[in-house]
């Protein structure tokens, strides 16, 4: 024996269950990334080499924003390439990005050379904001995050 269920109770159950689905994906979505009203501020990066092998520098990573009110991001380019800072025994690399006021602001950088000095700059909104220096061969961290964190 079969029973009959009427269309409309079938319809009507079909666009609730539908309804609950599209409810509970734009929940989630939601949750993924909350959106800020935050402005955005433009932020140079600036690792300045001194020393030997002024050719290039390693494990270099910053943060920037993907879009606007959105949290930073890390970068990671690896090993890049430097320019010779004329008139000085120095080279130097740069990027200019974008960082939603508020959110973390880092560089880091490695040198090629255990004879290299390395120093950070972090300009924001065309201000010095952050620097800093490190003893030959090692690595040099602008950030407004503590160490280890």
């Amino acid at each position: 024996m079969r029973f009959a269920v009427p269309r409309s109770t079938v319809a009507a159950r079909s666009l609730a269950v539908l309804g609950a689905s599209a409810a509970l994906l734009a929940g989630l979505a939601a949750c993924s990334e909350p959106a800020s009203d935050a402005p955005a501020q433009a932020v140079t990066y600036k690792i300045v080499a001194t020393g030997e092998n002024l050719s290039q520098i390693s494990a270099v990573a910053y943060y920037t924003t993907p879009a606007p009110g959105k949290s930073s991001v890390r970068a990671n380019m690896g090993t890049v390439p430097l320019t010779p800072v004329e008139g000085k025994d120095a080279a130097m690399w740069q990027t200019e990005t974008t960082v939603t006021k508020g959110s973390r602001i880092d560089v880091t950088a490695a040198p090629s050379s255990s004879k290299t000095s390395l120093s950070c700059v972090v300009l924001v909104d065309g201000n010095e904001f952050l620097s800093a220096a490190a003893e030959p061969g090692q690595p040099v961290t602008c950030s407004t995050q503590k160490q280890g964190n």
